[in-house]
């Protein structure tokens, strides 16, 4: 549960068959102004892990910009970005 004074961005991605990753994105701060402003969800996609972790490489939830509470899951599972 968050404030209603905390911005989120939330993607929810599920693993296909062939490898790929698909799923929908979510903020509550869709104009980036750090504080809540618009609401809003559009689809994404992933080739595959790797080009993933090329673009989130840190595990979720981590605070992004302008203390954005962001995350990441995979069929349920809090994304554990980059192994190192």
């Amino acid at each position: 549960m968050c404030d209603e004074l905390e911005t989120w961005d939330r993607t929810t991605l599920h693993l296909e068959a062939d490898g790929s990753l698909t799923g929908r994105r979510s903020t509550n701060d869709d104009e980036d102004r750090g504080y809540p402003t618009t609401t809003a969800a559009w689809p994404v996609m992933f080739k595959n892990v790797n080009e993933l972790t090329e673009r989130y490489p840190h595990a979720s939830p981590w605070t992004g910009i302008a203390g954005c509470r962001c995350e990441i899951t995979i069929d349920g599972e809090h994304w554990k970005g980059k192994e190192t």
